[in-house]
């Protein structure tokens, strides 16, 4: 009773031992795939961080260039109005300039119709113009103050866009921050499962090497022997598989052999038929050379030459039925060939290891 104690206890330490191993080395594990992930956090965090600098950055480019652009825009705009309202006063001027022009032209046309200074239309001319061109640069001047507003709101639009996205990398740094936190605990805990793991590897050892030397020794021996045990048993098994290989192999080339043998019997067969066919055709011209010589020749003629066709059509009939019983052993044969064929299919499908008799070979040679 006491050795079978010691025995199940010394089996229970090396269970012990081994599951505290693997539980090790899983650990391990664990511990490199942890310092990996956080590796590979912190390279992330410090990715983010730049993002979000550079981002920063951005955002500041993009409103200190957009205060610089609305300054500008804002000047343009004021020096458009002061052009506007300087327009205005001169085109009030030369308009009442050529109606009083126009009037005095009217007053003078009935005096002397070609009395007409050429100055004062060259004058209004220019008036005109420069009012034209004036209105077309206040035109232009309104269009670009709408486009740069327009781009004012799409700088806007990307402002606000780059703050969400800081926003969502903000966010991102605390999900990482927090994972790298729940790392720190495992790891914390993990530390503290190997010290108590270590306590109780220490302490097994020392009472597995309280026991007697000579019991050590009989235990190793018990193990050599069983682990010879099961080497002998694992190449038998392996010499079981080589042998179900080679009857596996054997049976697949009795199968391509008679595939083969079944091809030929069916072009065989297939030159059979034709010769039948051919033999019938003849037949049928030998009746109808006999019913045209029937109707052109006298009697005897007629009777020879009718005992001549039957003689013929019976040795044909011979033919024939002689190849009609060829067809039907060939026949025969094929169906047997496929029902072996379908035999050693269903044995090389179940892993059998049997063959094809001999019995069954002559009675296929026959």
């Amino acid at each position: 009773m006491e050795l079978c104690a010691l025995k199940d206890q010394m089996q229970n330490l090396r269970n012990a031992d081994d599951d505290i191993k693997r539980f090790l080395d899983e650990k391990e594990k664990s511990l490199e795939e942890a310092v990996c992930h956080i590796q590979l956090l912190k390279s992330d965090i410090a990715g983010k961080e730049a993002e979000v600098a550079q981002m920063k950055a951005h955002i500041s480019e993009l409103n200190l260039h957009a205060e610089a652009q609305a300054v500008e825009y804002k000047q343009k705009f004021k020096a458009l109005e002061t052009m506007a309202d300087q327009v205005k006063p001169e085109g009030g001027f030369s308009t009442q300039s050529t109606n009083a022009l126009s009037n005095k032209s009217e007053k003078n046309a009935t005096k002397s119709r070609g009395s007409g200074s050429p100055f004062k239309c060259i004058g209004l001319g220019l008036a005109q113009q420069v009012k034209y061109e004036k209105v077309e640069e206040l035109s232009a001047a309104r269009l670009r103050i709408e486009e740069l507003e327009s781009q004012a709101a799409c700088r806007q639009k990307e402002i606000f866009s780059l703050n969400a996205r800081l926003a969502a990398a903000e966010s991102m740094t605390h999900d990482v921050i927090r994972d790298l936190l729940g790392v720190k605990l495992d790891m914390t805990t993990y530390v503290s499962l190997l010290d108590n793991h270590q306590v109780q590897k220490i302490t097994e050892k020392a009472q597995f090497r309280t026991l007697d030397p000579q019991e050590k020794e009989q235990e190793v021996t018990k193990l050599k022997r069983h682990l010879n045990e099961f080497i002998e048993e694992k190449k038998g098994w392996l010499q079981d598989i080589d042998r179900k290989q080679a009857e596996l192999v054997a049976a697949q080339i009795a199968l391509e052999k008679l595939r083969q043998r079944d091809q030929l019997l069916k072009t065989e067969n297939e030159l059979l038929r034709m010769e039948n066919a051919s033999n019938k055709t003849q037949v049928m011209e030998l009746e109808e050379e006999m019913k045209n010589l029937s109707g052109q020749q006298n009697l005897q003629q007629r009777i020879h030459h009718h005992a001549k066709i039957k003689e013929e059509n019976n040795t044909l009939k011979i033919q024939n039925e002689q190849l009609n019983a060829k067809l039907r052993r060939a026949e025969i044969f094929a169906s047997r060939a496929q029902e072996v064929v379908s035999s050693i299919r269903a044995r090389a499908s179940t892993g059998s290891k049997k063959f094809i008799a001999l019995d069954e070979e002559q009675r296929l040679r026959k």
